[in-house]
């Protein structure tokens, strides 16, 4: 009878580690999936992508004279 305990404690311990590696698995390729996405500030084109490096609408492209300005 001990053997069995033994035996089913064995394997539900077994079950719990590789639940446990399942779960950390799964985590880790959220991790690199995430990584693998572009930041805040990056542009999301694909790379070799052409960039157009002339806006088409330029917000305060000149600064407006201030009653401050002395000039």
């Amino acid at each position: 009878m001990e053997n069995n305990e033994q035996q089913q404690m064995s394997l539900e311990q077994q079950l719990a580690e590789a639940e446990q590696r399942g779960y950390r698995r799964g985590l880790e390729e959220q991790i690199k999936a995430k990584m693998n996405e572009p930041g805040v500030w990056e542009s999301p084109q694909p790379a070799g992508a052409k960039v157009d490096t002339q806006p088409g609408f330029r917000v305060l492209a000149e600064r407006r004279r201030s009653i401050w300005d002395n000039d």
